[in-house]
């Protein structure tokens, strides 16, 4: 494998406290014993494994729960997606900043003016906690244009 990144994505569940549906932790029981095992595996072949939530584990309240039991794994942590956070309080990214692997700036729209929907309080806000780590970019349209990504850089560059 060619990869040091492997993200990880809770499933799709109803959850509640009804008798047929999975209890909330039940999940957060269950993923981090998932997490757990497969971060052991992805050690020995050094790679990450990183989590994004949504799902089963909708927030980032919810992903802490699970990742701070097993902040031991050097291997593990956290992939924050821009299109799940926007309810979570972004002063939780400072307790976790050194477990980010990766920020994905998704939903970018591409028109002639402007090239981003993405908060550039948000960026600055990840630059300022020390995050200098990866992002990436996940774009809205299925077509781009070849200078998408120059002139992406260069308003990220502006910031």
């Amino acid at each position: 494998m060619e990869s040091n990144l492997i993200i990880i994505n809770p499933s799709k569940l109803e959850l509640s406290s009804e008798a047929n549906i999975i209890p909330k932790w039940r999940v957060i029981n269950r993923t981090i014993k998932r997490l757990e095992d497969l971060s052991k595996k992805a050690y020995d072949e050094d790679i990450n494994i990183g989590f994004e939530f949504l799902g089963s584990i909708p927030t980032l309240n919810d992903a802490m729960e699970v990742l701070e039991p097993i902040e031991s794994q050097e291997n593990l942590g956290y992939i924050i997606n821009t299109r799940f956070i926007s309810d979570s309080d972004y002063n939780q990214l400072k307790k976790i900043k050194d477990f980010i692997f990766l920020i994905k700036l998704s939903g970018l729209k591409y028109d002639e003016e402007d090239i981003t929907d993405i908060s550039k309080d948000f960026i600055k806000f990840t630059q300022k906690i020390g995050y200098r780590k990866v992002y990436s970019i996940e774009l809205s349209e299925e077509e781009c244009l070849d200078n998408l990504y120059k002139k992406f850089n260069m308003k990220f560059e502006n910031i």
